[in-house]
């Protein structure tokens, strides 16, 4: 039994608890099993905090990580379990109160200010910030608390009128297009890992519709399927000689989760003058 001004929990699969205490300004980690704290160190002003263990299975890089929301929710921590700050972030204007890791520890914020997610990688390095003030479609008002289903990819926020759940899906980003003679290069992020696909169409590619290149007669396979676990791509290549059969290129990118099942993200690009079209 331990005693502590606790100001947030987290549980960890192996049942170990994460607590921050206000009172004695530290991180901890309590065993209800031997009912012993196993270790603690110095934290002060911490809010919300999340820890994986090296020892959980959803955990997708197998190593000890903790992070935690402090300095009135306008900035995030890193630290190993000894204690070691490895990173700190500052966000000016934000007031995060709680976070938490999906299974390629990306860390998700809920801004609760701003209306909206921030999302960073494992090395707190910026994503991508989602939603904004609504009450519909991705929308939020004054999001607080997270939690995230890290096998399936599923995602339940708190916020002042009520709850939000969703997948984790993955979009494209930042989409830079360069071609030299015949070669064309594509340079881009994905805000998740993700299965890609990249072809040519004769029609431009509907969001709705997974690796349209795998039933539709009119489309040429340059990649089928091809799994990346990091946020920045490239990918380079010379258009075959298909006597101008094919009018665009298509990027279909589709999350490594269960909602796989339900969303893919495409971009189509013209290949007449190298521009993304909107989806019809």
């Amino acid at each position: 039994m331990i005693h502590a001004l606790v100001y947030s929990l987290y549980l960890q699969e192996t049942n170990r608890i994460i607590f921050s205490d206000n009172a004695a300004g530290i991180i901890g980690c309590f065993d209800p099993y031997s009912e012993k704290l196993l270790w603690s160190f110095r934290a002060a002003g911490v809010r919300g905090v999340c820890a994986l263990s090296r020892n959980d299975i959803y955990n997708r890089y197998r190593q000890d990580v903790i992070h935690a929301v402090f300095s009135n929710g306008t900035a995030v921590l890193s630290a190993d379990s000894g204690g070691k700050i490895t990173d700190v972030k500052h966000f000016p204007g934000s007031d995060f109160y709680f976070l938490d890791m999906d299974y390629f520890n990306n860390i998700y914020l809920p801004d609760r200010k701003n209306h909206s997610i921030v999302k960073l990688s494992r090395k707190m390095e910026f994503i991508t910030t989602f939603g904004s003030f609504g009450l519909s479609g991705i929308s939020f008002n004054g999001p607080v608390g997270i939690a995230i289903h890290r096998r399936g990819g599923m995602v339940f926020i708190s916020e002042s009128t009520g709850a939000h759940y969703f997948w984790i899906g993955t979009d494209i980003k930042d989409l830079n297009i360069k071609k030299e003679h015949d070669k064309i290069t594509l340079v881009y992020k994905l805000t998740e890992p993700a299965y890609v696909a990249y072809f040519l169409s004769s029609l431009p590619a509907s969001d709705e519709t997974e690796f349209p290149g795998k039933t539709a007669e009119q489309n040429y396979t340059l990649i089928e399927r091809k799994r990346y676990v990091h946020n920045d791509i490239q990918y380079s290549f010379t258009p075959p000689d298909t006597q101008n059969k094919y009018t665009y290129f298509i990027i279909s990118a589709v999350p490594t989760y269960s909602s796989k099942l339900f969303h893919s993200r495409n971009v189509t690009i013209d290949l007449a003058d190298m521009k993304i079209i909107q989806h019809p």
